[in-house]
């Protein structure tokens, strides 16, 4: 959905694309920057980002501060080391075990609510600035999974550079849901204009 280039600065993929035509199609140039994902919700609300295009899920409590345009339907996914050496393929395989996950995503509550009624075998949940990160770990053996949005899922499992070290745990994916472009809530002409286009 959004990565960096070969050059490790140029922000690329799905949501920038789709960024800029956006942009294109309402005469104004977006530029794109990197943002630590847990700080965005906040920055949009605050108008110190215009637009937030990152895999972000419309949730109804993020809907109390931001504006979504909701533009496709996916869910999370586990990715675990290629081979799988611990045999996760259910979220509940990941009791008892240390599981990494960037900070502020709808993945690290899916993991919150898993805990429930999980006894003596917790799972340790270690948060992460980027999803980068918390690949780090369970590259190194470090975690036994990272949950992902499901494309960011199949895009480490097939990508070049990322296949050797990564598989999906199953097919299955966890709580689908809108992923949605953020605006501040004061800001609605984004979504207006869509939906104008839309009945067009």
């Amino acid at each position: 959905m959004g990565l960096f280039g070969s050059d490790g600065r140029t922000i690329i993929g799905v949501d920038p694309d789709l960024g800029a035509e956006i942009g294109r199609v309402l005469g104004v140039r977006l530029e794109f920057v990197d943002t630590v994902f847990a700080e965005v919700l906040a920055k949009v609300a605050d108008g110190d980002l215009d637009l937030a295009m990152s895999a972000v899920t419309d949730t109804p409590a993020r809907a109390t501060k931001v504006d979504f345009v909701n533009y496709f339907s996916a869910g999370t996914s586990i990715v675990v080391q290629r081979g799988n050496p611990s045999g996760v393929t259910d979220i509940k395989d990941l009791c008892g075990k240390v599981v990494t996950v960037m900070g502020g995503t709808v993945q690290e509550n899916l993991l919150t609510r898993a805990q429930t009624n999980r006894g003596d075998l917790p799972m340790t949940v270690r948060t992460y600035a980027s999803d980068s990160d918390a690949l780090v770990k369970l590259r190194t053996g470090r975690s036994v999974a990272v949950l992902n949005d499901f494309p960011v899922a199949v895009t480490l499992v097939n990508g070049p550079r990322t296949s050797a070290n990564y598989q999906l745990a199953s097919n299955a994916q966890y709580e689908p849901g809108c992923t949605a472009s953020w605006s501040p809530r004061d800001q609605t002409g984004l979504r207006t204009h869509c939906r104008a286009r839309a009945k067009n």
